[in-house]
């Protein structure tokens, strides 16, 4: 099993998102599909891509959408499920990465025959729901060098992306719905019309936050508890840590996330400067001064993370969930307008805690 090996590049995170948004705006699974083949194809640097699903009778893989010079040749073309990497992915449930097509006795050479186009590396895996698989996303042909684990880790996302996109109606059997669906985090909220959307877990912890709060109606959550909860889990024999070391990883955690705040006010007081707004300018730029206060506080001469006080390691966690609740909230607002006002309607920061307080019991399934 392929797991992530290093950090998302910014490029492959743009591609998660703008595949998301095309699952939550398309109107039809067809154009989230071919929106979802078209960005793991920029993602992965793939000469060609495609989304292949089971048909009704689980006997047969169809070419839903695909991208590359032959990518509308295939749309729509069928072929056994027990053939080529496809049928072996739907077949084993794997994901699968080949470098050298032609020697695998796996691959299936119709496809290349009939589009005369020619396979030498390739990277498949499942489209999982419910538990089952419902098809496959392959990246064929890396443009540079070779596919490698990072590619195939990265590919599993897009294939939960896909799955989503490819079902998007399985999410409404709850009215209230904040969970994450292996990669993906399924959304779902009534407030008269029914609102669903779909994110990849790389948006952003502000998602993680959101559901450890509403999975605790009513009670405050600290700051710190929630930036510790979602950094990733320790090995199950660490090694002795000192205390100034991991007190020193944490808040650089939390300093990252306001750094990032930072470079996004520039570009808000680039933005309301080029558009003569001077009362948004000026609360960007009030907010720039007390962030450049708070990090000149935290940070000793040579960039070194100072000693701190239970006081300022709280203030800067609370600083951190901020930024990250309000990034999330924005892009959930995107097409879920009703979610996002209700999130910012009920959480509330209370000192250093933060807590959900709905006007009215929702029964969320998580």
């Amino acid at each position: 099993m392929f797991t992530t090996a290093s950090p998302l590049s910014c490029p492959a995170v743009e591609a998660l998102l703008g595949a998301s948004d095309a699952i939550n705006d398309a109107g039809h699974p067809e154009q989230a599909l071919s929106t979802i083949a078209e960005r793991t194809a920029t993602a992965l640097a793939a000469q060609a891509t495609s989304v292949i699903m089971l048909d009704d009778t689980g006997d047969r893989l169809v070419f839903q959408a695909a991208v590359g010079e032959c990518g509308d040749d295939l749309v729509g073309r069928t072929f056994s499920a027990n053939l080529g990497i496809a049928g072996h992915v739907v077949r084993s449930g794997e994901i699968t990465l080949i470098n050298d097509a032609t020697r695998d006795n796996r691959f299936y050479r119709g496809i290349d025959r009939k589009t005369l186009f020619q396979t030498r590396d390739v990277v498949a895996a499942p489209l999982r729901r419910d538990g089952r698989i419902i098809g496959v996303v392959e990246a064929i042909n890396k443009k540079d060098g070779q596919f490698d684990a990072d590619d195939a880790a990265l590919l599993g996302v897009f294939a939960n992306l896909a799955a989503a996109g490819a079902q998007q109606a399985g999410i409404t059997d709850n009215d209230y719905r904040f969970a994450l669906n292996g990669d993906v985090w399924e959304l779902a909220y009534r407030d008269g019309d029914i609102e669903t959307g779909h994110y990849p877990r790389s948006a952003g912890r502000g998602f993680t936050y959101f559901r450890e709060l509403i999975s605790r109606p009513g009670r405050p959550v600290s700051s710190v508890d929630l930036v510790r909860a979602s950094s990733p889990a320790p090995a199950e024999t660490p090694a002795p840590i000192d205390a100034s070391t991991r007190q020193e990883a944490f808040d650089r955690t939390a300093l990252r996330a306001i750094y990032e705040r930072v470079e996004e006010l520039k570009l808000q007081i680039q933005e309301a400067e080029r558009d003569g707004n001077q009362t948004e300018q000026a609360v960007f730029e009030h907010e720039l001064e007390q962030l450049r206060e708070q990090l000149q506080q935290d940070i000793r001469f040579q960039g070194r993370v100072r000693s701190l006080t239970s006081e300022s390691t709280d203030r800067k966690a609370r600083e951190a969930v901020r930024i990250a609740l309000r990034r999330a909230r924005g892009q959930i607002a995107r097409n879920m307008p009703a979610l996002a006002a209700h999130l910012e309607a009920s959480v509330i920061v209370d000192g250093y805690d933060f807590v959900y307080r709905p006007t009215e019991d929702v029964d969320w399934q998580l």
